[in-house]
């Protein structure tokens, strides 16, 4: 089939697209996971029909508006289809070094908690950008200077690629300049699937993430309270405190 311009479908974005022409000019003729020059569709990370949308933007998954390129991947038909089905997905694709995500949580949790324990505002929690990624990669010398993404591995689950495919080429790492929260997110939505062990290398890794993420500072509902005129609360404030400065001393250095 000819090369021809990215199309849009029910999971893809609708109007013209704009933006970081680094993300599309030189993908939008070669879909991004099988490399095959076809016809692509600009697939959505997090689509705008996810119901839990509400829930990723108050944890701070949605960096940017979902229309922004990088929440946007072009693929081919079929491997749309196949990353598409979130209950059973044909393959994800997630950042190679999730340690450094887990890191980088580590220290923003702890940061609010010492938000807390000092009486300041406590921010709104913080994610790695696209940039912030890379950037990482580039001082770990995994990428050059010059690349326009950090490395993301792909995970297959099934097998929905033509025979001829090179698949070990398909397994290598792949630069990818789109927002690497969305993509961990689908991989989280993937840890459901039966067909897990075709990820055994990074499952476990996930899990412990998916785990910090889904972590609240301990003070939360308690805070809300606090502001409310009514009985004393200094007992309160006390066990909220130690509460929080429990969970500081108990994170890893």
């Amino acid at each position: 089939m000819d090369s021809q311009a990215p199309v849009t479908n029910e999971s893809t974005a609708s109007g013209k697209m704009h933006g970081e022409p680094s993300l599309m000019s030189v993908l939008a003729s070669s879909c991004w996971n099988c490399e095959a020059r076809t016809r692509t569709e600009i697939v959505y990370l997090i689509p705008h029909h996810d119901p839990a949308l509400g829930l990723l933007s108050r944890l701070g998954f949605i960096q940017e508006p979902l229309q922004s390129p990088s929440n946007m991947v072009p693929l081919c038909p079929t491997c749309r289809a196949n990353f598409d089905s979130t209950v059973d997905p044909g393959f994800v694709f997630l950042p190679v070094d999730l340690k450094y995500f887990m890191q980088y949580e580590e220290n923003d949790y702890q940061n609010r908690c010492q938000q807390l324990l000092s009486g300041r505002k406590i921010e709104p929690r913080t994610f790695p950008t696209a940039r912030n990624y890379l950037d990482h990669q580039i001082k770990q010398g995994v990428v050059r200077p010059t690349s326009t993404g950090g490395l993301y591995r792909r995970v297959f689950f099934k097998n929905f690629l033509p025979p001829a495919t090179n698949m070990k080429h398909l397994e290598l790492p792949k630069t990818f300049n789109g927002s690497p929260i969305a993509t961990i997110r689908r991989a989280f939505q993937a840890l459901g699937s039966l067909r897990c062990g075709a990820w055994s290398e990074v499952r476990d890794d996930l899990f412990k993430l998916q785990g910090l993420y889904s972590r609240c500072l301990p003070e939360t509902p308690d805070l809300q309270d606090l502001a409310k005129p009514k009985r004393s609360v200094n007992g309160t404030r006390v066990m909220v405190l130690k509460a929080c400065r429990n969970r500081i001393n108990n994170l890893p250095n």
